[in-house]
């Protein structure tokens, strides 16, 4: 018996595989599926109501992103914590976003510097774990608008954002809602005094300092004992420049 097809070419009751990928995208980078966790197959492909090769194509795509572990003759499996990658990740963030933010910072406009103030209040209304998700989503507008006048920095700033914010899962288990919003708002507050006064080097060395500072707190977390050398000589980096300020 043949099998009704949409106008897409999806079988009916189906759904499409690029949502295949992006829910299964969603659910490990934000913990509902955990990291580590076997990724049988049929079961899931019964549970998403799709197909084998739809699924086997999204966990190619997620594997190309590193959120999936595939070896031949095994089970596929979320993709664990790794302290390599968290300093590899980090350390990409904090050079890709201190440039950003030392391109962008003497070309802001006022108007400009006025969303990113509203980004920042916009975060601070977010007080609870219960709504978590919009203070991420209000937090990365906040880190792009920081590097909006580099456009091309800003596919990889997603991605590393995305594969950032599974780690950042950790912090939001070992930390108080009040000693993120404490920490967080003055690093942000400094970051917008920095770009208002046009200062590109504080911005650059605030924002650094930022990123590091988070990621050594998931670090003590994930792997006590690990040095993450890459996070502190992006650091050292970062912070050594003097770009002058915009006249």
């Amino acid at each position: 018996m043949s099998t009704a097809r949409n106008n897409s070419g999806t079988d009916e009751g189906q759904i499409p595989p690029a949502e295949v990928y992006e829910k299964l995208r969603r659910q490990i980078l934000d913990g509902t599926l955990a990291p580590g966790s076997l990724l049988t197959i049929g079961p899931l492909a019964d549970e998403l109501g799709v197909s084998r090769t739809p699924l086997r194509e999204a966990l190619g795509r997620l594997h190309g992103e590193g959120l999936v572990d595939l070896e031949r003759y095994r089970r596929p499996r979320v993709a664990g914590f790794d302290a390599d990658e968290l300093d590899s990740i980090y350390a990409s963030r904090i050079s890709l976003e201190s440039l950003g933010i030392a391109v962008t910072t003497p070309l802001l406009t006022n108007d400009e510097l006025d969303l990113i103030d509203r980004d920042l209040r916009e975060m601070e209304e977010v007080e609870d774990l219960a709504t978590i998700d919009l203070w991420e989503q209000r937090h990365r507008a906040f880190h792009e608008r920081l590097i909006s006048h580099a456009p091309q920095l800003i596919p990889q700033f997603h991605s590393l954002a995305d594969r950032s914010y599974r780690y950042r899962q950790v912090l939001y288990s070992h930390t108080t809602p009040i000693q993120r919003w404490l920490t967080g708002r003055r690093d942000h507050a400094q970051l917008v005094a920095a770009c208002r006064d046009r200062d590109a080097t504080r911005a650059m060395r605030t924002l650094a300092e930022h990123l590091a500072r988070t990621a050594l707190v998931m670090m003590s977390e994930i792997a006590p004992t690990r040095e993450p050398e890459m996070i502190r000589t992006a650091l050292r980096i970062a912070t050594s420049a003097d770009l002058g300020r915009a006249r």
